[in-house]
């Protein structure tokens, strides 16, 4: 028999170094659990951001605003002064109907931000296939009285 067939008969202990990679793989797993569940809980969240001219209208009419959104709607809605948005949550996750009340909502606040009255809004949640599009008017470069 030679050393090299010797050598490989005998099985070799386990190092500490495999339970190591063990302990990082599950870890690393759970990591990515991790991620998975907050990548699936911010599908059912909307920010709509506020300008700094649109707080005070906000704050006057935020009863009016928050009523449709959480009775209606089955939503939890709350401003984050910090940032500046308000943001919108739907309690379920998974819920098909509920992501498309969260939208209905998101559309809702960013009407109003836009600045459309609460009661124009509304009719946001309360039709089905209606939509709100804006745009920037640029400034335009004034030309001399002789260009006219």
């Amino acid at each position: 028999m030679s050393i090299n067939n010797y050598t490989n008969m005998f099985v070799q202990p386990q190092n500490d170094d495999n339970s190591l990679n063990k302990r990082k793989s599950s870890n690393s797993d759970a990591n990515d659990c991790k991620r998975k569940k907050k990548s699936q809980l911010n599908l059912g969240i909307r920010k709509v951001p506020v300008p700094s001219h649109r707080l005070t209208p906000l704050k006057e009419h935020w009863l009016k605003i928050y009523t449709p959104v959480v009775e209606h709607l089955k939503l939890d809605i709350r401003f984050n002064v910090k940032s500046r948005n308000v943001e919108i949550r739907n309690p379920i996750p998974d819920d098909a109907i509920g992501s498309q009340h969260l939208q209905k909502a998101a559309d809702f606040v960013k009407a109003f931000v836009y600045g459309f009255e609460v009661e124009d809004a509304l009719a946001l949640i309360r039709l089905d296939n209606l939509f709100v599009e804006s745009f920037e008017v640029c400034t335009f470069l004034v030309f001399g009285i002789k260009y006219i």
